[in-house]
């Protein structure tokens, strides 16, 4: 009766944001040791990557929650 469209809503990208970011950082958390011994480039380990790139699409799923929501009220 009532559809919404996912990609507009921004309840959605931020609950999904949160949940990629949180599920991931704990298999980030549980391999840890792993993660840190190895090392990409000039001793940086593989976690900091990781977790640069998942802060990148947390904090970008939380934009398009604030553009949807800004289009909304418009």
């Amino acid at each position: 009766e009532n559809e919404t469209d996912l990609l507009k809503n921004p309840d959605f990208w931020i609950m999904a944001g949160v949940f990629l970011f949180y599920f991931s950082s704990l298999a980030a958390n549980l391999f840890f040791q792993e993660l840190m011994s190895i090392n990409i480039i000039k001793n940086i380990p593989l976690r900091y990557y990781i977790f640069t790139v998942l802060n990148i699409l947390l904090y970008g799923s939380w934009f398009i929650a604030f553009k949807c929501r800004h289009q909304q009220t418009k």
